[in-house]
């Protein structure tokens, strides 16, 4: 059996009115779709070049027991509509991005228990390889580095648990797939049309899905004690072992960003 895993970002405005909103949908996707582990917090900045990070940025990560996802649930995306429209409202910290963002992944249940470890951890960190198109993916030398750049972390001190895994539904974009929920002027745009394409679309959307042997942008949930056991670690060799052979094959935007979460 396989979960999926999806990381939304979107920027929630600090008011007591839309934290009751977020509250409110948190509960109607776990009573509604029988979601058992979802977790949220606000994103933080590594200080590091890489993946960006907007300010107001929520990290929204739901663990879907199904076959299901944000992008292809019209009720959803209308009910989150609400919260982004409070921020096109009231203005965001970066004055002109509002969009919600999806990363997908898929992990086997066994996996899970590594998950939570990272997402329960004091300090999650999402650190993200773009790999360049031309990376030698059926290499087993390189394949083999992909993985055991996370397994390292088990021998540093303060590194909790984690996993990882090849984004399903983008190869290059770092920050995750846009979601429609608004349209360009910060208005909604057609909710029941969206339905209805929900509803025709799915099979077509999940059979879009990136092929296996395509993937390239991976994702790996790092659970860390503190962000000064994570930075100790990145100097020391064992960090850099895997990272100088992979390296060569970093796209733009490799990069890294961090959340504290709390568990729905």
């Amino acid at each position: 059996m396989t979960i999926l895993s999806e990381i939304i970002r979107f920027i929630l405005p600090p008011t007591k009115a839309t934290a009751t909103e977020f509250h409110k949908l948190r509960q109607h996707v776990a009573q509604a779709y029988g979601v058992r582990d979802q977790y949220f917090g606000s994103t933080i900045r590594t200080g590091a070049p890489g993946v960006r990070v907007r300010g107001d940025e929520m990290c929204w990560v739901i663990h879907w027991p199904q076959d299901s996802s944000l992008a292809e649930n019209a009720e959803l995306k209308a009910q989150l509509k609400q919260l982004t429209l409070a921020s096109s409202e009231g203005g965001t910290t970066d004055g002109k991005n509002r969009d919600v963002t999806s990363l997908l992944f898929q992990f086997e249940d066994s996996q899970v228990p590594g998950l939570k470890k990272a997402l329960e951890s004091p300090l999650c960190e999402f650190a993200i390889i773009n790999l360049t198109p031309n990376h030698p993916r059926g290499d087993a030398a390189f394949a083999t580095s992909m993985h055991k750049t996370f397994t390292d972390c088990y021998y540093t001190k303060g590194f909790v648990g984690g996993n990882w895994a090849y984004a399903l539904n983008t190869v290059d974009k770092t920050e995750g797939v846009v979601v429609p929920v608004i349209d360009d002027l910060g208005h909604g745009g057609g909710d029941a049309a969206s339905a209805t394409a929900t509803s025709q679309d799915k099979t077509a959307q999940r059979k879009g899905e990136i092929p296996q042997d395509e993937r390239r942008l991976a994702c790996y949930y790092l659970g860390w004690e503190t962000v000064e056991d994570h930075r100790a670690y990145t100097k020391t060799p064992l960090f850099w072992e895997e990272i100088d052979k992979l390296s060569p094959y970093f796209a733009p935007e490799t990069g890294a960003w961090y959340v504290k979460f709390e568990k729905h």
